[in-house]
């Protein structure tokens, strides 16, 4: 008879762990990708400058990225810069502790599907009165040991969701070191070529000042033996100093780029380190790859990670689900009792208990539904905020190819206006020399020409941003990583 009950037991345990796959919620699929195949609208090259950083860019189709990508820059100093960042920065140390955080709450979060173990020992001396003993009061000890072995029964799937929505957060936070580490090579490499334009401007500025110092002498010597107006040197005078006051704030500018690059290798602004870098440090990339839209899904690292955030809001309509439908509970406790310690594992003192338990909602004013149409909306919040990153994504790649295009002719213009400038300015120096013009069309000419010279410096620097914003907009290489996808 105690084998039948058992024996039925047994088939009811069975039972009840065949229903145990039945779990609630949606199952997740990743989201469609962009309709079509095609790439962005681009031409197949850029215009060229015969110049260093002038040459034409080919655009090759869905072509892949090294890790690496920096390194097309083919700069030893960018490489430093960018190893020196990596080992120091802070925000990729804090995104790298966050996703060993959320591995070690996924694997907390999994123990739920196992049975839990807790053991005690208990020692206790307790008085028994003289009406109970008999007429004299007695004093006894008691000692107790036992274990307890509990285990949910997942029937409804609902700790299966908590851990598959866990799990979607260690794939966010893989995402987001991912984006940190784009970030940080990205910004290491547009601040370095900030700082090597700014180093470049000011050269050039100084340049411009010793010429007109020059200029100044001339048109003073001339004053001298009475061959020039006085409003002459005045003019000269009033031309060197504005161009002297355009220092100050190109030395601001190469002051808040050392401070930014500072920043990003993780050091204070005063312990910035001590790299000169001009234009010339920097080779211009000639290959551009451009993924098609399908690809691009998969390779950008914000994109990835509002995926895992649908993945982790899909998981929480299963858990809310499932938080409508009974729970259910085993127990089982084995110890033993004495009233001397070494007896309490003897044969006359083993307890032993076996429960069962089940909990059923049966009234709660409508929480456990409102619950679940909070968890359904979420995932719509969710899910619009991944069509927007996505659509953001595509925008973005289309604005760094205009701004490829639209760098490369202006540097045309601008490198054309740079050197008909200087070449008008050494003719009109000469003919001034010679008296043949005023100096008013002097003054014009170098005014023409220093702001032209400007201009074709920040034209080249915006050629290597921005490409560099193209790989940072195509994913930049990460999932070649080791260290960021593993």
């Amino acid at each position: 008879m105690a084998s039948a009950r058992s024996l039925a037991a047994i088939s009811i345990l069975a039972a009840i762990l065949a229903v145990a796959g039945c779990t609630q919620g949606p199952d997740f699929q990743p989201p469609p990708v962009p309709a079509g195949e095609a790439a962005p609208a681009a031409p197949e090259r850029t215009a060229e400058t015969r110049v260093a950083g002038g040459e034409a860019q080919f655009i090759v189709l869905d072509e892949d990225l090294p890790a690496e990508w920096w390194e097309l820059f083919a700069s030893a100093e960018l490489n430093q810069l960018i190893r020196q960042a990596l080992a120091g920065n802070p925000d990729l140390r804090s995104a790298q502790a966050a996703l060993r955080q959320a591995e070690e709450n996924l694997r907390a979060g999994s123990s739920v599907l196992y049975p839990q173990a807790t053991g005690s020992v208990g020692a206790s001396r307790q008085m028994q009165g003289a009406a109970v003993s008999g007429g004299q009061a007695s004093f006894y000890n008691v000692f107790n040991a036992s274990v307890s072995v509990s285990y949910v029964l997942d029937v409804f799937g609902g700790e299966r969701r908590t851990i598959e929505g866990l799990a979607a957060q260690v794939d966010y936070k893989k995402y987001q070191l991912a984006g940190t580490y784009l970030t940080l090579t990205a910004n290491v490499v547009t601040t370095a070529v900030q700082l090597a334009a700014a180093q470049d401007q000011i050269q050039a500025t100084q340049d411009i000042i010793e010429s007109e110092e020059r200029q100044l002498a001339l048109v003073g010597d001339r004053f001298a033996v009475g061959s020039a107006a006085r409003a002459e040197v005045l003019a000269a005078r009033a031309q060197l100093e504005t161009t002297e006051a355009t220092l100050p704030a190109l030395k601001k500018v190469l002051e808040t780029e050392q401070h930014e690059l500072a920043a990003l290798l993780g050091h204070a602004p005063d312990d910035r380190p001590p790299v000169r870098l001009t234009l010339a440090n920097f080779t211009l990339p000639r290959e551009l790859p451009l993924s098609l839209p399908s690809t691009l899904v998969r390779q950008r690292p914000d994109i990835r990670a509002q995926e895992a955030l649908l993945h982790a809001a899909s998981a929480g309509i299963g858990v809310a689900i499932a938080n409508q439908f009974p729970q259910f509970t085993l127990t089982g406790t084995t110890g033993g009792q004495a009233s001397h310690f070494t007896n309490i594992f003897g044969e006359n003192a083993l307890l032993f208990g076996l429960a069962g338990g089940i909990v059923q909602p049966l009234f709660d004013a409508g929480q456990r539904k409102a619950e679940t149409n909070a968890a359904e909306a979420a995932y719509a919040m969710a899910e619009a905020q991944y069509r927007g990153t996505v659509i953001h994504a595509l925008q973005n790649v289309a604005d760094c190819l205009t701004a490829l295009q639209t760098d490369a002719q202006a540097l045309k213009s601008t490198y054309a206006a740079m050197i008909d400038g200087k070449e008008s300015v050494e003719l009109t120096q000469d003919r001034y020399a010679a008296g043949t013009v005023d100096y008013v069309t002097l003054l014009v000419q170098q005014q023409q020409y220093q702001q032209a010279r400007i201009a074709y410096l920040t034209t080249l620097a915006n050629r290597y941003s921005d490409t560099a914003a193209l790989f940072q907009a195509l994913g930049g290489g990460w999932w070649h990583d080791p260290n960021l996808i593993g």
